[in-house]
């Protein structure tokens, strides 16, 4: 121990002897570890963290996370991910022998509208969630104030009028009241009491940035998203389900039976009427069980293979730093050469100077991992607004915890060795007899080591093929963004504004709305500028699925896949102002009306997929199964467009069903101006005020913008790769810099005796040059086969591009040579610059 205090004391000495290096070098890890640390922390977060409950690992959730997604159907077939009512209270029933319990919750937040009851505020938009009785119970999560629900609040027949808020709404909107518990709060107009505030790290089971501010019970239901109840629905698929494994259970025996206990309950729904292709699709339908330590989270499903991708850079980053460390503790090794050889001639061991230069490297490294601790929480903070927007609900914390810590003292050891080992390895082994012998001149004029300066082009070659592999992964990504954002969306979004109103909360019964939304259409469409209105359930883009499976007339069921569409209500103009393409027959207009016969307009890939070859126009289909005669008539096919997301590579089948038919709400308000969308924003505003003033604009934006939305993670991808491949690119240049300068430095002599013999400035400006990208030739030579390797591996995350894109991997070359000459240039015009004269008095 006290050798080893011995070496740190001697160490942190030498290091601040020479500030100039000590600052470069930290400087330099600094930047790759805390690169490491900040996207350790996001991964650490999404990928890694437990939920905050009792016993996490015990949790299953039966089915993956499908947020925003329902499906209307007697047989859904595959991978089951949401439940009926009817499914979720059998299996609870029946499994007491497998689980502890059982819990479902609705696979999509509520929008409650929450206002105080004696304050007179107007209501607010909040999230909610609709959860069983059971929810908090199973998961162990008591309450920090009050209570939370119990079963008896969720009584199918008779739901109590209670909730649970979290902790951030407590805090933001209830000023931390401990009396607010016991109080009540009007929820979509009915007087709701606050039972408990949830605990502050609970944000629920999901993982998402808009996490829920109130816990209702499940039987609200149909108050709470306006529509019928689903609780006697047995056609609907809308619950998540969960459980508790009982211990020693094993998961996939009780997967297994779990799957078997559906199929039945799907047979039995369907009685004697049962089909041979129907009974095909029930036994094809399964229970997937999703460990639930870590909670369901569409966001992990997003972000994970991009976070594999920055995982990955920033460690190439984290090379090429360790790389330029090295170099530096190899250029620092040739200056102390005779310190390290009148220590060993007075009798230091080899093994002990070894241990002194790796003592030197780990504090390095762990100066540097301290300063890389700094900027992580600057580049934590700076990551999660590029990935979440700067969201103010994120449920989690985004700082560097005790596990992050340990990474980051981890990754500056093994740095530490990793960059320290082959310098200190190489110093310890001076030649004793040459090295003393060159005492009498600087360290600047000592012959030069041909070993050691090989060995510092070596590692600049290698920074520069590792900065290739950056370089290109940017470049094809960037490439990719580009043709994400080119690509044909089949509608037009510029001049369009999309108005998001909030109808349900100012008491519109289903049976009102056709007649709303004609005042509302007629009053908009007078307005200055707009040439066309529309309303629809949620625009292209929404990120909202309501799947259904059909019935066509004359059509078999399909028993190898699903005869299924998602569906849009839409008003007359919609197609329009969209400026979607009709390929056939006739768009939704005014006169199909809920007295005249229902129709709807299909899109290219419903036409194609359920009438290959065939002309859909006149057919008739229904929802559900069998077929419920008339059914609706189809009478028009738009072009395939962009619903859900730019990165679709095939649209799925798309019914638009007209307004005044389907019955439901349409919240979207979609104009088409002559200019600037936003500028139309405020007509709208008071056009809607002047119909009705309880009617709520919940949001307006430009339609162009919600395209830029989303394209948002392939955008940050293109960036955060682009500025890792040009740190590594500036770090390469400093590295290559260095060397040469170093070299032009030892080798001062020899270019005045070539001066001397009469070589000419250009000369020695050709020959520091030529030295430089050969070294950089090398690298790229390298680089090469490493850089198409890392394409293929992020081949899957790129639109419409090869990822042997010969643009790029020129682009990348280019810039790599470029930055060599730079690099080089300056060491070689001083080289050009030196007096002959005073260079062989070096000798």
């Amino acid at each position: 121990m006290a050798t080893l205090v011995t070496d740190l004391r001697y160490g942190l000495r030498m290091l601040a002897k020479n500030p100039g290096f000590t600052a470069v070098a930290v400087l330099t890890l600094a930047l790759g570890i805390g690169a490491n640390t900040a996207v350790f922390t996001l991964v650490n977060t999404l990928m890694l963290r437990s939920l905050p409950i009792e016993k996490p690992q015990q949790l299953y959730f039966f089915g993956e996370d499908n947020s925003g997604s329902s499906y209307d159907g007697p047989f859904p077939t595959g991978s089951l991910n949401e439940f009926s009512y009817h499914i979720y209270k059998e299996l609870r029933e029946r499994n007491t022998a497998f689980f502890e319990d059982l819990a479902a919750f609705s696979s999509t937040q509520v929008v409650l509208r929450v206002a105080g009851v004696k304050t007179g505020d107007l209501p607010r938009r909040v999230e909610g969630a609709l959860v069983t009785g059971n929810y908090f119970r199973l998961l162990g999560v008591n309450a920090v104030l009050g209570r939370t629900l119990v079963p008896e609040d969720d009584r199918e027949d008779d739901p109590r009028a209670v909730a649970v808020v979290s902790y951030h709404y407590w805090v933001q909107n209830l000023g931390r009241d401990p009396n607010a518990v016991g109080n009540a709060l009007e929820i979509d107009r009915i007087p709701f009491t606050v039972v408990g505030v949830a605990p502050p790290e609970f944000f629920g089971v999901k993982l998402t940035t808009d996490p829920p501010n109130f816990w209702i019970p499940l039987g609200w239901q149909p108050q709470a998203k306006a529509e019928p109840s689903r609780l006697k629905n047995l056609d609907t698929y809308w619950l998540d389900v969960f459980g508790r494994l009982r211990p020693g259970v094993n998961p996939r025996q009780a997967q297994a039976t779990i799957t078997g206990q559906v199929q039945q309950m799907m047979t039995a729904r369907a009685g004697s009427q049962l089909n041979p292709e129907e009974k095909q699709r029930i036994q094809q339908a399964y229970v997937q069980f999703i460990p639930g330590a870590r909670g369901l989270s569409s966001l992990r499903e997003r972000f994970s293979e991009r976070l594999q991708v920055l995982s990955l850079l920033v460690v190439l980053v984290l090379v090429i730093a360790c790389l330029n460390a090295a170099n530096l503790l190899l250029a620092r090794a040739a200056s102390r050469q005779r310190e390290i050889a009148v220590r060993l001639a007075v009798g230091a061991g080899r093994g002990r100077l070894t241990r002194q230069l790796l003592t030197e490297s780990v504090l390095l490294a762990g100066l540097g991992g301290l300063a890389g601790l700094v900027l992580a929480f600057w580049g934590t903070a700076l990551l999660s607004n590029l990935v979440f927007g700067g969201s103010a609900t994120l449920p989690f914390s985004l700082s560097p915890d005790a596990r992050v810590l340990g990474f980051t003292l981890l990754v500056s050891l093994l740095t530490g060795i990793a960059f320290g080992l082959a310098p200190a390895l190489r110093s310890a082994r001076v030649d004793l007899n040459s090295s003393l012998k060159e005492g009498g001149r600087s360290a600047g004029t000592a012959a030069p080591r041909i070993g050691r300066l090989a060995s510092g082009k070596l590692l600049v070659s290698a920074q520069v093929m590792v900065s290739l592999g950056l370089l290109v992964v940017a470049g094809l990504f960037v490439r990719s963004l580009r043709n994400l954002m080119h690509q044909n969306l089949g509608f037009s979004p510029e001049h369009v504004l999309v108005c998001r109103l909030d109808i349900a909360a100012a008491g519109y019964k289903p049976d009102q709305l056709p007649a709303f939304y004609e005042r509302l259409l007629g009053r908009v469409r007078a307005l200055p500028g707009v040439r066309s209105a529309a309303v629809a359930s949620r625009s292209v883009l929404g990120h909202s699925i309501h799947t259904s499976n059909i019935s066509i007339q004359g059509v078999p069921s399909n028993p190898n896949g699903e005869i299924d569409t998602e569906r849009k209500t839409a008003s007359d103009a919609y197609f329009e102002t969209d400026g979607m393409v009709l390929l056939a027959g006739r768009a939704i207009t005014r006169d199909d009306t809920r007295d005249s016969p229902p129709v709807a307009v299909v899109d290219q890939t419903f036409a194609e997929r359920y009438f290959a070859h065939q002309n859909p126009l006149g057919r008739h289909f229904s929802f559900g199964s069998p077929f419920s005669p008339p059914g609706m008539e189809i009478v028009g096919v738009v072009a395939d467009a962009k619903y859900d997301s730019l990165s679709d590579t095939k649209a799925p089948p798309m019914t638009f069903v007209p307004v005044a038919q389907d019955g439901g709400y349409a919240d979207d308000l979609e104009l088409r101006v002559a200019g600037d969308p936003k500028g139309a924003g405020q007509d709208v505003r008071r056009a809607v005020a002047d119909i009705d003033r309880n009617i709520m604009v919940t949001s307006v934006h430009p339609l162009r913008e919600l395209v830029d939305e989303s394209a948002h993670d392939s955008r940050l991808i293109a960036q955060l790769s682009s500025f890792f491949g040009v740190l590594a690119l500036l770090l390469a240049a400093i590295g290559l810099y260095g060397v040469m300068a170093h070299s032009v430095l030892r080798r001062t002599g020899e270019i005045g005796v070539r001066m001397a013999l009469g070589a000419r400035r250009a000369d020695i400006l050709g020959l520091v040059l030529r030295e430089s990208l050969l070294v950089v030739a090398i690298g790229v030579v390298l680089g090469l086969p490493a850089s198409l390797s890392l394409g293929r591996l992020v081949s899957t995350q790129l639109f419409d591009l090869s990822p042997n894109d010969p643009a790029t991997f020129t682009i990348a070359t280019l810039l790599l040579l470029l930055a060599a000459a730079l690099a080089g240039y300056i060491p070689a015009q001083r080289a050009a610059k030196v007096d002959p004269m005073v260079a062989l008095r070096y000798e």
